[in-house]
């Protein structure tokens, strides 16, 4: 959304003179208008406050401690990038190394990890 603002000003003025028996008149006009348009812009203001905790923080390979980010389209808190958050993060786990790779309380649980 966004807000404008406009403003106008207007001056007029008027004389008359008469002389002898005549008489003098004056008159004065004044008109103005504004208009105003403007597109705001910045990101909302629904992120406000401190940050929620990551839903994956402190568990498997992910952070204690993480929070989650505001997302500057939306204006909402969103999950971190995890893989920038932990260098061994998967989205899919796929290493056998029994950590918990993608941070959901399970290790190992998609790896083909079978002798």
């Amino acid at each position: 959304e966004g807000e404008g603002e406009g403003e106008g000003e207007g001056e007029g003025e008027g004389e008359g003179e008469g002389e002898g028996e005549g008489e003098g008149e004056g008159e004065g006009e004044g008109e103005g208008e504004g208009e105003g348009e403007g597109e705001g812009e910045g990101e909302p203001s629904n992120c406000v406050g401190e940050a929620p905790a990551a839903l994956r923080a402190g568990t498997g390979v992910c952070l204690p401690g993480l929070r989650q980010v505001c997302d500057e389209k939306s204006g909402q808190f969103v999950e971190p990038n995890y893989v920038e958050t932990a260098s061994s993060f998967e989205a899919e786990e796929v290493t056998c190394d029994t950590r918990d790779n993608d941070c959901d309380g399970q290790v190992d649980e998609n790896a083909v990890c079978d002798p």
